[in-house]
């Protein structure tokens, strides 16, 4: 998902730092990743703009090799049907004769569920012990889906809700004293921009979060970690880590300023929040490099993006139902 970009940001940056003219400055560059997934991200960019800053299309890229790995080790070893599938959607190739005189790709039907995919994936109520659930999760592709799909998640959870409203404000380079730049307030808590926590946001003990921007590296609390939810203070919520290699690591979150990483207003603006938002639901973008034990796939439409199928395919073990 790395724009090129930043490649060629570093191999400046390398050069600059050995005196050396040579690309990258003579150091040797290890990139690891499958074209198959989600590709850069370009607002209102359409193909062109996204293959256009791909990696692939850098200037560096004819000085590297290209090896590639055959063996999906991700997968069960008895999962051969289901990793040929994987690889043939994410090859954009057409399996049946519907597909290629459509255009479209055709879910096998003993993927597709008639039930309630919430109920299916965590069943009818969620117990604050039952640790199942971290390893489940249903995938979906935008955010509005998402957040609506979680607050229904969370009624499912015992326990007392908390809600935490943010304090949010906006910054103008213009004059602020102009009338014209004056947002109203409620109007900005109406927002809930990508990558920002909700106005209003509505937790319980032991239900399942995830960081929205890098806190703490050392102690693993980096953008996309998930967490559960041991006790919600008024100014700190203290979790523990249930991904990744500081798994069972109990660490505190505080309130702090948020503001979209993208200018998607015509102004900016500042909330005031816990950095978190409800896990149980999560956009396949967000999901790419995660594993999971159980997950349902929301497809209220088609997929917009470049390999968002086969990212959210590819974070189980089997197709097992």
């Amino acid at each position: 998902m790395a724009p090129k970009y930043a490649l060629e940001a570093m191999e400046l940056m390398l050069r600059d730092m050995t005196k050396c003219k040579k690309p990258f400055g003579g150091k040797v560059i290890l990139l690891s990743g499958d074209f198959r997934q989600t590709l850069p991200i370009v607002p209102h960019g359409n193909r062109t703009h996204i293959v256009e800053v791909c990696v692939k299309n850098s200037r560096l890229w004819n000085h590297f090799q290209t090896k590639s790995l055959h063996s999906n080790v991700r997968l069960d070893n008895n999962q051969i049907e289901f990793s040929n599938w994987l690889l043939n959607v994410g090859d954009g190739k057409p399996q049946s004769t519907f597909e290629r005189e459509n255009d479209v790709l055709q879910i096998p039907q003993d993927m597709i569920s008639n039930k309630n995919l919430i109920d299916e994936v965590y069943g009818s109520s969620i117990s604050r012990n039952d640790s199942s659930v971290f390893s489940s999760c249903i995938l979906s592709l935008t955010n509005s889906e998402v957040l609506d799909m979680n607050e229904r998640i969370l009624l499912k959870l015992e326990g007392k809700e908390v809600v935490y409203y943010s304090n949010d404000s906006h910054v103008d380079d213009d004059d602020p004293k102009d009338i014209n730049n004056i947002v109203l307030i409620e109007f900005l808590n109406s927002l809930t921009p990508d990558g920002l926590p909700p106005y209003k946001l509505s937790l319980k003990e032991g239900c399942i979060i995830m960081l929205l921007r890098n806190m703490n590296l050392v102690q693993g609390l980096c953008n996309g970690t998930r967490l559960v939810v041991k006790s919600l203070l008024t100014n700190v919520i203290s979790a523990e880590i249930i991904t990744g290699k500081y798994k069972g690591e109990i660490v505190f979150i505080p309130r702090i300023d948020l503001s979209p990483s993208q200018d998607v207003l015509p102004f900016k603006i500042v909330r005031r929040q816990f950095p978190v938002r409800l896990a149980y639901a999560m956009t396949m973008n967000k999901s790419q490099g995660q594993s999971f034990d159980k997950v349902g796939i929301y497809l209220p439409i088609s997929a917009f993006g470049h390999g968002q199928v086969y990212v959210a395919g590819s974070r189980v073990k089997s197709k097992k139902i």
